[in-house]
């Protein structure tokens, strides 16, 4: 895997403000993903089985946490942020591992796998979206967010943001067309984010910006899937 992260990235997710953001927007979208498509699962008032892969510091399963009824599992290869993830996250289940070996019963399935910020660092990302979809139970969704590849090529030469040794970032064709080839099936594909370090009323405009055909304008792209 490119652009292991470290401690200091964890201490920028407390300072920085671009950090921050993108942090909070992430979760923003993951957790409109699962209340628009897993509405089922907690009709059963039952936990939602969560993975993380690349859960980095754990934040994100902490906030997920706070708002939503989960059992969650994390895997972070970095040891800095494995060891942060286990302190963020008491009730969880945090694996140092790379996310290429992750091995799983036959048995285990998930009803949330989260890959964000994670397929632009993998030199083979059709090898982890062939375990994303063994490990999805039915019905189980997965939400993916990379990095827009143009806007993040202007943000890194303007000093905005330090250079994280992306293998490859794929545009929405080929993210969806990364899901197709492993059996799974798109029900979202978007840009999103028209600010990288957080805009007032951000998520309004990015509304108008996509009526206006101007979606082109953000700085990130996200895939939710389905088996």
């Amino acid at each position: 895997m490119d652009g292991l992260l470290n401690k200091d990235y964890a201490e920028g997710r407390k300072k920085k403000r671009s950090l921050k953001y993108r942090l909070w927007r992430r979760g923003y979208e993951v957790s409109k993903a699962i209340k628009l498509y897993t509405k089922e699962r907690f009709d059963t008032n039952k936990p939602l089985k969560v993975l993380d892969l690349g859960c980095a510091d754990g934040l994100m399963i902490k906030n997920l946490s706070k708002e939503f009824k989960i059992s969650a599992t994390g895997i972070e290869l970095s040891k800095d942020l494995y060891e942060r993830a286990v302190v963020n996250c008491p009730d969880a289940v945090i694996i140092n591992s790379d996310i290429n070996e992750i091995n799983f019963s036959e048995d285990e399935k998930f009803d949330l796998i989260i890959c964000t910020a994670v397929l632009e660092h993998l030199e083979n990302p059709s090898k982890v979206v062939s375990k994303i979809f063994n490990l999805l139970s039915i019905n189980g969704i997965t939400v993916w967010t990379v990095p827009d590849p143009f806007w993040e090529k202007i943000a890194t030469l303007v000093g905005h943001l330090d250079d994280e040794q992306h293998h490859h970032i794929p545009n929405i064709k080929e993210l969806k067309k990364l899901a197709n080839s492993n059996n799974l099936k798109v029900i979202e594909a978007k840009k999103f984010m028209f600010s990288p370090i957080g805009f007032p009323l951000e998520v309004k405009i990015e509304k108008i910006l996509i009526k206006l055909r101007l979606s082109a304008l953000m700085a990130n792209q996200l895939l939710i899937a389905k088996k």
